[in-house]
């Protein structure tokens, strides 16, 4: 189960003049390396405050120091494009373009919006480029699987799914691809159908980026994962706040929008959390808007848990995350929508973290069950145009339109019915309580190398211990948590069928359900 927090998106809104880079992913750490990086990071400070002042040679001449200490900051380059676009210098600045995109710049949509980008992208050079873009895309996809492949260790299991412009890269079994395409396949039609309609539109998404999605052993994983929260700490300045003082245990897998990957511990509730957030950022790079955390990781969360629908796909679920809710609000401590809407990402991300995240997921679950999600989601990105993503105060006031858009009533209308409808939702079982239904089995989490394993049986149990638990009554098994929430639906004595893998087999298991 996904606990983690998230890549801080850090750039910039569509039309600011200068794009701040990144921290890398592997952040120095040698002392002269760490003094290099913060006079690269100086210099472009600096070269950034002469272009807001129209001082273009001197931003020009500081970009390029910057760029000499940190020659692959791809967002160093950009800027010294610009810089020399808006000299005139169209030659040089098509050079230093090619030089971003030679170092993993992709943003079609902000370089053709670009004001200050228009003489290079509307010389015959630059239309020749925006034109190949695809090309562009499907080199860095290459050089995007070449590093992603580091994470595994070398060459793995590979498949690519062009509908939705990604490849998935696996260490694990074979099988592994069926499952992950399964639940990517989900969380897409979901998107499509309740917040992302033009997804699969085959011209807009010509200019998506690729995105790689790393399933790798356990690990793997948990190598990754110590050097993402190295990373983390770098970004957030505070090593000791979050998810971070958790070590890998406490992460389940993230996005990076910078390197368009995706690195996932399980094919469930992480996988589903962190593709919501490939396709979330889709979005808003077609429509050149930054959506704030709450909106972000509240919808994106929904997928985690759910239910499968009447006609089939998905139905977002309450979850331990509702529960959480529910424990706010019954001691006092849910914030309303209103104060929800205008908290800073540095609080949403601070102290209490799985508190903002469970009041943004079952706030968006709320909209989602009320049957609003689509009527707001396209309400909210209309209010959202030309929203500066610095102007906290505007992008409240743009989901302030969204809310009375969809529900006919402003957002302080709205948290009263919310709260009464929290009050009432049913809690989700965290564990099995005794007398209700199991499997007669004890299971822990197999943690990369398989889903729930069974730990211990009880006799005469159609189980062995070793058993990795993949499905009930066709219900794909994540991890435990999912097992508990689906096993609460059933009573003692009902049938189910239970696949398992035994070793190099796969079985399936017609078991009767015993009280706990």
């Amino acid at each position: 189960m996904n606990r983690s927090t998230f890549l801080i998106a850090s750039l910039a809104a569509a039309g600011a003049l200068w794009i701040a880079p990144v921290v890398a992913a592997a952040p120095p750490t040698s002392p002269r390396d760490v003094a290099k990086a913060a006079k690269a990071a100086d210099l472009g400070r600096q070269a950034r405050a002469a272009g807001e002042i129209g001082d273009f040679e001197k931003a020009a001449e500081l970009f390029q120091q910057q760029l000499d200490l940190a020659p692959e900051d791809r967002w160093g380059w950009y800027n010294l494009a610009r810089t020399l676009a808006a000299l005139g210098r169209v030659d040089e600045g098509l050079d230093a373009l090619r030089q971003a995109t030679e170092h993993g710049y992709d943003d079609y949509h902000n370089l053709e919006d670009d004001a200050l980008m228009k003489p290079i992208t509307t010389s015959r050079e630059g239309r020749t480029l925006l034109q190949d873009w695809s090309a562009l895309l499907d080199q860095q996809l290459e050089r995007n699987l070449e590093e992603s492949r580091d994470i595994i260790g070398g060459q793995g299991a590979e498949r690519r799914i062009d509908r939705l412009r990604i490849v998935v890269l696996t260490s694990r079994e074979e099988r592994t691809l069926d499952d992950a395409q399964d639940q990517l396949e989900l969380v897409a039609q979901w998107a499509q159908k309740d917040f992302f309609p033009e997804l699969t539109d085959p011209i807009a998404a010509a200019t998506d980026p690729w995105v790689v999605i790393v399933l790798p052993e356990k690990k793997e994983f948990e190598a990754w994962a110590k050097q993402y929260l190295t990373a983390q700490s770098a970004l957030t300045k505070n090593p000791r706040g979050g998810v971070v003082a958790g070590g890998a245990a406490s992460i389940g897998g993230a996005y990076d929008r910078e390197t368009r990957r995706l690195v996932a511990r399980d094919l469930g509730p992480s996988l589903r959390h962190e593709f919501a957030h490939v396709l979330h950022w889709r979005l808003c790079d077609r429509a050149k808007q930054i959506h704030p955390i709450w909106v972000q990781e509240g919808l994106c969360a929904l997928p985690e848990d759910y239910d499968p629908g009447a006609e089939g796909g998905m139905v977002p679920a309450a979850s331990w995350r509702s529960n959480t809710a529910k424990r706010m609000l019954s001691g006092g401590a849910l914030t309303s929508i209103d104060d929800l809407i205008r908290t800073p990402r540095e609080t949403f991300m601070g102290a209490r973290p799985l508190g903002w995240y469970a009041q943004s997921r079952t706030l968006f679950l709320y909209i989602q069950m009320e049957g609003k999600l689509p009527a707001w989601s396209l309400a909210y990105r209309d209010a959202m145009r030309d929203v500066d993503a610095e102007d906290p105060g505007a992008q409240a006031r743009a989901a302030d339109k969204a809310f009375e858009a969809a529900f006919g009533k402003p957002t302080k209308g709205i948290d009263k019915d919310y709260r009464k409808w929290l009050r009432d939702l049913p809690e989700v079982p965290e564990d099995v309580p005794q007398g209700t239904a199991s499997l007669g089995v004890e299971v822990q989490n197999g943690l990369g190398e398989g889903p729930a394993v069974v730990s211990l049986r009880l006799k005469d149990s159609p189980f062995k211990t070793g058993d990795i638990i993949y499905s009930l009554d066709d219900r794909r098994i994540a991890d435990i948590p999912e097992l508990v929430r689906i096993l609460a639906s059933y009573r003692p004595g009902d049938d189910v069928r239970v696949v398992v893998r035994r070793g190099d087999n796969e079985r399936e298991l017609n078991v009767e359900l015993t009280p706990r």
